[in-house]
C-alpha cells in the first residue's frame, strides 16, 4: 500500500512534465534542457552528457543574489559551465532567469504589454446599475388619430432611422394631404396672377414711352407699341393722347398762321388752351392708369405671398405626419397616393426597440406612445456612492474632469468594460448615505444590457506617477512578485518586484524593469513554467 501511494504522488510531477514535454518535443519551445542528443542552434556544443542528474552541476553557482537575478548590467557577460554566456546555453539560461521564445509561440500565447510611467490612481469600487442613456431614448407616437392596420416590428428588434413601424388609417392625415394640394394649387394660381400684373405694367410703361415718342414727333405718325395686356386702358390713353397730339398740331397750326397775320391772336389763344386742357386730362390719365395697376400689382402679390405661407404651412403639417420630401414631391408634381389616409409611422433614430404598445386594430390618439426606440451603443451606469468617498471624487472632477472608470459585469467573464465617470447626483440618499454617480460607457460591444448589476472601480489620481504594468502581467512563486520582459531579440527575462494597486487594469511595480519595456501580459505561465524546471527537477 505504501509503495502505491508513493507511486502515486510520483505520477502527478510526471504529468506535468511529460505536458511541457510536448511542446519541448515539437521544437516550438527552444528552452529548457535538450535531450542527450539534441543540438541547440546558437549554442554551439553537446550539452547531452554535461546535464546528467548525477554530474553533481551546481546550477546555483550563477546567481547573482539570494534570490538568484543577476542584474541587467552584467546578465550578459556570466558564463555557465559550458563555457559560453548562460544567456546562450540552452539548457543553462533558465538559471539567471532567462527564457528563449520562437516568433511562432509567442505570437501564439504570449500577449504583450507596456511598462509605463503613468499618474498613480487609487481605484474606487462601487456597485451599478446599467441604465439607458434618456438622451438616446425616443417615444414614438402617431401623429394623428387612427386606427392601426398593421405592426412590422416586435419588442427587441433592432432598428434603422426611417424603417417602418406600423401603419395607421387616419382621416386627418388625409384631410392634410387635401389641403397641401388645395394649398398648391392656390399658390399657383397666385404666381400666375403676380406674373399677369408685372407683365401688365411692362406693357403700360412701354405704352405710355411709345405714346411720348410720338408726341414729341407729332407729325411722323409713328406707330405705337403693338398689343400688350394693358386691358381697356389701352384705349383709353391712346384716345387721349390722339386728342393731345391733334391740339398740339392746331396750336402749332395757329401760331403759324398769327404770325402770317392770317389768322387772329384770340383763335391761336383758343388752341393753346384746348392744348393744355388735353395735356393735364392725358397726365391725370396716365396717374389714374398706373395707379390702379400699381394697386392691382401690389394686391397680385400679397395673394401670391399668402398663398405661398399657405402652402408652405399644408407642407409642414405634411412633414409632421413623417411624409418624406420625396413623397411631397410626388404630390407636387400629381402623383397622388392610392390611398390618402394611409399613414406610415417610421423610426425616428437608430436602436433597440425597448417597448411596444402597438396592435393591430386597436384606435390610437397623438397622446399615447406607441413604441421606445432607446439606442444603446451609449449606456449610463448609476453607482451608489459613499458620502464619505464624495469630497475625494468631487475635486478630482474640477481638477481633471471625467475620470475613467472600468465596468466589469458577470456575463463580461471579468473582462473590463472601459468608461467615464462625468456625473454627480445633487442629493444624499437619506437612508443609505449615497450620492448617485453616472458613468457613461459607449464601446460595450453588446455585453451591456439595460438592468444589469455591475461592480466599478473609479480611478482617482494620486497625485503621483510610478512604473505601472498591466495587472496580469505579475506573476508569484513562494510569495515572491515577478514580471518577465523582453531583454533582446527573442529572449525574456524574469525580474522580481515589489506591488501596489496602480487602479484598474494596471499595477505600480518597483524593481529592475526599464521604462517602455515589453512585459508578457499574457500567457506568462509558459515562461514560469520553464524557468521553475529547476525547482521540478529539470534542471
Amino acid at each position: 500500500m505504501d509503495i502505491r501511494r508513493s507511486l502515486g504522488l510520483l505520477a502527478l510531477p510526471l504529468v506535468l512534465l511529460a505536458a511541457l514535454g510536448v511542446l519541448f518535443a515539437t521544437g516550438a519551445l527552444r528552452f529548457g534542457a535538450a535531450p542527450a542528443d539534441a543540438h541547440f542552434a546558437g549554442d554551439g556544443h553537446d550539452h547531452g552528457a554535461e546535464h546528467d542528474d548525477e554530474d553533481g552541476h551546481d546550477h546555483s553557482a550563477h546567481a547573482g543574489g539570494d534570490d538568484g537575478e543577476v542584474p541587467l548590467d552584467r546578465l550578459g557577460s556570466v558564463a555557465c559551465d559550458h563555457g559560453v554566456p548562460a544567456v546562450d546555453c540552452g539548457g543553462c539560461r533558465f538559471e539567471v532567469g532567462v527564457v528563449k521564445l520562437e516568433p511562432e509561440v509567442e505570437k501564439a500565447l504570449i500577449r504583450g504589454g507596456t511598462a509605463e510611467r503613468r499618474e498613480v490612481v487609487r481605484p474606487l469600487r462601487l456597485n451599478g446599475r446599467v441604465e439607458t442613456d434618456r438622451s438616446r431614448v425616443v417615444d414614438v407616437a402617431s401623429p394623428a388619430p387612427g386606427r392601426i392596420l398593421s405592426v412590422e416590428v416586435d419588442l427587441g428588434a433592432a432598428v434603422m432611422t426611417g424603417d417602418l413601424l406600423a401603419v395607421i388609417r387616419s382621416g386627418e392625415f388625409g384631410q392634410a394631404k387635401a389641403s397641401f394640394l388645395e394649398a398648391l394649387a392656390a399658390a399657383e394660381v397666385a404666381r400666375e396672377e403676380s406674373g399677369r400684373s408685372a407683365a401688365v405694367a411692362t406693357a403700360l410703361e412701354e405704352l405710355v414711352s411709345g405714346l411720348a415718342a410720338r408726341a414729341e414727333s407729332p407729325g411722323e405718325g409713328r406707330a405705337l407699341p403693338a398689343g400688350g395686356p394693358v386691358g381697356e386702358w389701352r384705349g383709353k390713353l391712346v384716345g387721349a393722347a390722339s386728342r393731345l397730339r391733334m391740339l398740339r398740331l392746331r396750336h402749332e397750326r395757329e401760331t403759324e398762321l398769327e404770325a402770317r397775320g392770317i389768322s387772329a391772336r384770340a383763335e391761336r389763344e383758343e388752341a393753346r388752351q384746348e392744348m393744355e386742357t388735353a395735356e393735364a386730362e392725358y397726365e391725370a390719365l396716365l396717374e389714374e392708369v398706373r395707379l390702379s395697376l400699381g394697386i392691382d400689382r401690389l394686391k397680385a402679390d400679397h395673394a401670391r405671398k399668402l398663398a405661398e405661407v399657405s402652402l408652405l404651412a399644408a407642407e409642414q403639417a405634411l412633414k409632421v405626419f413623417g411624409l418624406a420630401p420625396d413623397e411631397i414631391a410626388d404630390l407636387r408634381a400629381g402623383k397622388l397616393p392610392e390611398e390618402f389616409s394611409r399613414l406610415e409611422i417610421r423610426a425616428p433614430r437608430d436602436g433597440v426597440v425597448t417597448a411596444r404598445a402597438a396592435s393591430v386594430g386597436r384606435t390610437v390618439t397623438p397622446e399615447e406612445s406607441l413604441f421606445t426606440v432607446a439606442g444603446l451603443s451609449t449606456l449610463w451606469v448609476w453607482c451608489d456612492l459613499y458620502e464619505r468617498d464624495l469630497p475625494e471624487v468631487v475635486e478630482a472632477l474640477s481638477e481633471t474632469g471625467p475620470l475613467p472608470a472600468h465596468v466589469r459585469a458577470a456575463v463580461a467573464r471579468g473582462a473590463s468594460i472601459e468608461g467615464t465617470l462625468d456625473l454627480l447626483g445633487s442629493e444624499v440618499d437619506p437612508r443609505t448615505r449615497t450620492v448617485k454617480a453616472r458613468v457613461v460607457v459607449s464601446a460595450h460591444d453588446g455585453r451591456l444590457r439595460p438592468g444589469m448589476f455591475v461592480s466599478v472601480t473609479v480611478e482617482i489620481p494620486a497625485g503621483r506617477q510610478a512604473l505601472l504594468v498591466p495587472r496580469d502581467a505579475v506573476l508569484t512563486d513562494e510569495g515572491q512578485s515577478f514580471v518577465f520582459f523582453r531583454w533582446r531579440g527573442d529572449l525574456w527575462v524574469r525580474r522580481a518586484v515589489e506591488v501596489r494597486d496602480g487602479g484598474g487594469d494596471r499595477v505600480e511595480v518597483t524593481g529592475e524593469i526599464p521604462e517602455g519595456a515589453v512585459v508578457a501580459a499574457g500567457g506568462a505561465f509558459v515562461l514560469k513554467s520553464d524557468v521553475l524546471r529547476e525547482k521540478m527537477g529539470a534542471g
